[in-house]
């Protein structure tokens, strides 16, 4: 009943949330480097990042220098939260904050839809995402998407309709990454999937999709072209790249080490991006 009821209401947010993405356009100065931070679902009515992430974000900023950062819930809808919640059975239950296992369930479902829809669930992922950038200032921008576990899967859906209409270049940059063997591999210029040593999530994403073990397909093609890149973060779980949480082996938080990591990727220098 329970995972029935979480089904239920995920398909309801997703068809108001598409149907928002066909009429609300944002817009932006034109950009050559633009940041979206793909948080992946946590919880359809929540506007506001984690204090983990609005940290980690803040400092990410103060590290590169591009033209635009859109740091927000994504894929967070004003007008879909309002008329999602008036739905929504755990605010009746008299629930405030969502509880893990809950949230949990919301992601579960996220995973299945961009596994078994992708093209249909990826275009609207791409519409949202096109709505918040605007005009991209050349053919030689890049649009960067920075994303956690299921949002790595989230722009693998959208990259090929991204890179066919903005025309620009795409890196993806996942932390503890859990994806298939999508064809959006086929549309990125990088794919940097960084991973802690005890992120079980992670590794399990290897097996819940056995496509990414087939010696052909886009996965297969970005590894041999050295477009899908692996790199270690350190020895923490799923659930700790944005942490607090000191290292057992540096005197650096795992956020530290996550950013460390990131920015010392020499896409960014490539992409003639100042660190």
């Amino acid at each position: 009943m329970i995972l029935l009821w979480t089904l239920g209401e995920t398909l309801w947010w997703w068809y108001l949330w598409s149907k928002s993405t066909r009429s609300v356009t944002t817009s932006q100065m034109p950009w050559q480097n633009a940041v979206i931070f793909l948080t992946g679902i946590s919880n359809y009515t929540s506007e506001d990042l984690a204090p983990e992430q609005k940290y980690f974000l803040q400092e990410l900023g103060d590290r590169i220098d591009v033209d635009l950062i859109i740091a927000t819930p994504f894929p967070y809808d004003s007008s879909t939260a309002r008329e999602f919640s008036r739905w929504q059975i755990w605010q009746y239950l008299g629930g405030r904050e969502l509880p893990l296992w809950l949230i949990s369930l919301y992601n579960f479902w996220q995973t299945v839809l961009v596994t078994i829809l992708e093209k249909i669930y990826g275009n609207t992922i791409a519409r949202c995402i096109s709505n918040r950038l605007g005009t991209a200032a050349s053919l030689d921008s890049n649009l960067w998407l920075i994303c956690g576990s299921i949002g790595a899967g989230l722009a693998l859906a959208a990259a090929p309709i991204l890179r066919e209409e903005l025309q620009v270049n795409l890196i993806i940059i996942a932390y503890g990454g859990v994806f298939k063997a999508s064809a959006g591999f086929d549309a990125v210029d990088r794919f940097y999937q960084l991973t802690g040593s005890q992120d079980n999530w992670a590794k399990l994403g290897k097996f819940i999709f056995p496509g990414r073990w087939f010696p052909t397909g886009a996965y297969a093609r970005a590894i041999r072209e050295n477009r899908a890149i692996e790199q270690s973060t350190g020895t923490h779980q799923h659930l700790e790249y944005l942490s607090d949480r000191q290292s057992l082996i540096s005197n650096s938080t795992y956020r530290i080490l996550t950013l460390n990591t990131i920015t010392q990727l020499s896409i960014w220098q490539e992409k003639g991006v100042e660190i």
